[in-house]
């Protein structure tokens, strides 16, 4: 290991080892591409969930000039092969928005070393998360030939209330919404799911609601006999996330069991999580809560 080492570091270093109990903490660590090729990494912390190894990696610069979005695709680069389950970037100046920006885009998160030392690190340790999510049918909106607006109804994010522009867009959702669950929801659903693995862990970081929008085209609906002016009909998709952090774990053998809790937008769930020595999950359950509308997986 390259004997690296400066006050910056040491600083950052000292962080992590102040309040990482149960975590590794390495200065210049490293960590092996997967063609074996070793790369160094700031500072390494390492720690385990569920039976699964953890590691976090720490860059860190110690410049006078703001940093800019060259540093960013340095790290995106440089950890493409690299398997690591966090990337935080510290520096001793701040960030221009550009690189805030596409840094987030590929899950790094960056900060400046006044951050650093105000960061709650235990709370970053102890914040490996389940995450579940859902997809919900919002808005059924028709348009003519024309390209106008011809029905438009929302939905609440719950499903339970529907708000129809006047009585014909009523008419169309009755008409429509039963087609969408039969026929197409199950489709859109293997759709979104793969966008969502393709960045998983970036959604974990930020769960805000997302918005999609699928359009159906030539229709060819019919309304008393008579064919209807609508060339497009517009489904709009909200999927929201629901995150919680392990509150408990309890080691069996070569498994661990582990007490996930997450709020939803209306109730809160309790999973029980069950996974094997290498962190694959053996089972899921849901534990039942006192809410006598809470949803099922």
């Amino acid at each position: 290991m390259p004997a690296r080492s400066n006050e910056f570091q040491r600083i950052v270093k000292y962080i992590y080892e102040q309040i990482s109990d149960g975590a590794t903490v390495t200065e210049s660590g490293m960590l092996r591409e997967r063609d074996g090729t070793e790369r160094e990494v700031d500072i390494l912390i390492e720690w385990k969930f569920a039976g699964t190894d953890l590691q976090m990696a720490v860059e860190c610069r110690d410049y006078t000039r703001q940093q800019n979005i060259q540093w960013v695709d340095q790290l995106i680069g440089k950890y493409k092969d690299l398997k690591v389950n966090k990337i935080i970037a510290v520096s001793s100046s701040k960030f221009y928005l550009p690189a805030k920006r596409k840094a987030g885009e590929h899950g790094i998160e960056v900060i400046t070393v006044n951050e650093a030392l105000t960061k709650d690190w235990r709370a970053e340790i102890e914040r490996w998360k389940v995450m579940t999510h859902g997809f919900t049918l919002m808005r059924i909106t028709t348009l003519k030939s024309n390209g106008g607006i011809y029905t438009n109804t929302e939905i609440t994010a719950d499903g339970n209330t529907a708000t129809h522009k006047d009585e014909l867009s009523e008419y169309m959702y009755n008409l429509l919404k039963p087609h969408f669950m039969a026929h197409m929801s199950t489709q859109i659903g293997h759709i979104l799911e793969a966008k969502i693995a393709e960045r998983w862990q970036y959604y974990i970081n930020n769960p805000t609601p997302r918005w999609a929008e699928f359009v159906w085209e030539r229709l060819g609906l019919m309304r008393h006999g008579q064919p209807i002016d609508v060339e497009k009909v517009v489904f709009g998709v909200g999927t929201f996330f629901h995150v919680g952090s392990p509150s408990h774990h309890f080691a069996l053998r070569d498994y661990a069991l582990s007490e996930v809790q997450i709020k939803k937008m209306d109730s809160d769930l309790i999973l029980k999580m069950v996974t094997d020595k290498t962190g694959r999950p053996i089972s899921f359950r849901q534990q039942p809560t006192d809410s006598p509308g809470a949803p099922l997986l």
